[in-house]
């Protein structure tokens, strides 16, 4: 009776809503014909590079006000936005700009000022300097990146055959090193340094039967990790490789240059005369149990969450943990969608995730290495820690975009590392009363939240835009804030 009490007025409401506006809606009449729409770029860069981030950038209509953002980093203020030209358009961190026809490039300035931390501030701070390394004729080098001050990173370069390795130096010509490999202390600065090789046809112990070097390259699909030998390898070693499937996963085989190779998880392979490229792949089985020989995943469960927002807003993106030991140090590599990254100036930590410090490694555009150390988490079931996301204005709505966790590694109390068990998440974006996911606003949203309240739990609607008057409770107001928004919308399209 309730369910039907509430339908009977969400219907009546939206009857009266349309008589409202029957003097010039007209179903059958398409909209005219309009002008090609014209569309300019905005670029966004921050002014020093290390001094801060920027976001808003992107190809849009001209004529339509886009907002960008600066965020400062840590011992950085921000100072002021210009144009090409050097004109100063805001003082704002963050500001509307109306785009043109010609690509307009916007810089955010900042200013190096220690006293004056990144708002808010973070757990820790995050700021990361680009360490170039390359090696002159006769060689290759691995090892760079970006990385924080203080750092220790493994460097290792080798020589081609016919050469011999000679020392690393950096910007300024001093040796940092004559070892082929070793381990370099980042500065707080940019650095590039240089491996040198000399040419040397009597290095090799066996000139006659030159050593060749070929490249194994490992990646694997989502539902598990890999470890093992990659990179050069001597033509005649032997590279191994082990894959592991995530909770809920199967491991399917390895596959290379595309053709299945062995449904074995882990293999030794010997290296012959040409570049080869392994894939380990994994199939979705919520059914699977888990590996009966890694006890250690039942300890530790890192799970991430399905998050929808709407575009404009903010969203927090947590990270949810489940151990039934106490945990030490830990290590997990986050894949976020491009189109959502988060914001790594401002991450909060759990109240229960005590004395730990964290940093964040790019590996890429978007995928990152999260370390947390020198704290200790109690066994409990709760948050581990929250990233926040800002969903651009212009992001297309009706879309939904994975998350993914893996290579993990938990320290236990006796020092011994471990794995874990692990539950990919997704991020979305919807508009604001799509609550059936079908990116339009109409009766069947109201319907869908009608069933919401009366306590119906369905994956597939989305909650989060549920509630129009933004009070955090699903109620009758809401669904006369989506019959609303259905009666914006259809005047709009009659205008």
């Amino acid at each position: 009776m309730i369910k039907i009490r509430y339908l009977s007025m969400a219907v009546m409401l939206l009857l009266g809503i349309t008589a409202h506006g029957q003097d010039t809606f007209n179903p059958t009449s398409p909209a005219e014909p309009g002008a090609p729409t014209v569309y300019g770029r905005i670029t966004v860069k921050a002014e020093p590079e290390d001094g801060g981030s920027v976001s808003g950038g992107g190809r849009y209509a001209v004529g339509e006000s886009r907002r960008v953002y600066a965020y400062a980093n840590s011992n950085y203020r921000f100072a002021y936005w210009t144009d090409k030209t050097g004109e100063v358009l805001s003082t704002a961190t963050s500001f509307y700009f109306t785009n043109t026809e010609e690509e307009d490039q916007l810089t955010a300035h900042f200013v190096f000022d220690p006293s004056a931390p990144s708002e808010p501030v973070p757990p820790s701070s995050i700021l990361y300097f680009p360490l170039t390394v390359q090696a002159s004729t006769g060689g290759y080098v691995y090892g760079g990146g970006k990385y924080q001050a203080g750092k220790s990173v493994n460097l290792t370069a080798y020589s081609e055959t016919g050469f011999s390795f000679v020392n690393w130096t950096n910007e300024e010509g001093e040796v940092v090193s004559t070892s082929s490999s070793f381990s370099y202390t980042t500065q707080e600065k940019k650095e590039t340094l240089t491996a040198h090789f000399r040419f040397d046809p009597s290095s090799p112990s066996e000139p006659t039967e030159p050593i060749v070097r070929h490249r194994v390259t490992v990646d694997c699909s989502e539902g598990g990790y890999f470890s093992g030998n990659s990179g050069l390898v001597l033509t005649g070693n032997t590279a191994t490789l082990y894959a592991y499937a995530n909770n809920g996963y199967d491991f399917v085989g390895w596959y290379m240059n595309g053709e299945l190779y062995t449904t074995l998880s882990y293999f030794s392979y010997t290296m012959g005369e040409e570049d080869v490229d392994f894939y380990a792949r994994f199939k979705f089985n919520p059914a699977s149990p888990s590996e009966p020989l890694m006890p250690a995943l039942d300890k530790y469960s890192f799970y991430l969450m399905t998050v929808n927002g709407i575009p404009g807003k903010t969203i927090e993106y947590p990270i949810y943990m489940a151990n039934s030991m106490e945990a030490k140090d830990m290590t997990f590599q986050l894949t976020f969608p491009a189109e959502l990254m988060p914001r790594l100036d401002k991450v909060t930590l759990s109240d229960k995730a005590v004395g730990y410090t964290t940093s964040a490694t790019a590996q890429s555009e978007t995928i990152y290495v999260f370390s947390m150390i020198g704290g200790t988490l109690e066994a409990a079931t709760t948050k581990l820690l929250t990233f926040y996301v800002d969903i651009p204005e212009d992001m297309p709505t009706g879309s939904s975009f994975q998350v993914k966790i893996n290579q993990i590694s938990v320290t236990e109390p006796d020092g011994t590392s471990v794995t874990a068990r692990t539950r990919n998440g997704r991020m979305g974006c919807y508009k604001m009363g799509d609550v059936n996911a079908d990116d339009n606003v109409n009766i069947l949203d109201v319907i869908s939240t009608l069933s919401l309240m009366n306590g119906t739990e369905d994956d597939k609607l989305i909650k989060e835009v549920a509630n129009p008057n933004e009070d955090e409770n699903i109620n009758i107001l809401d669904v006369i804030g989506i019959l609303e928004i259905m009666n914006e919308e259809t005047e709009e399209s009659n205008e």
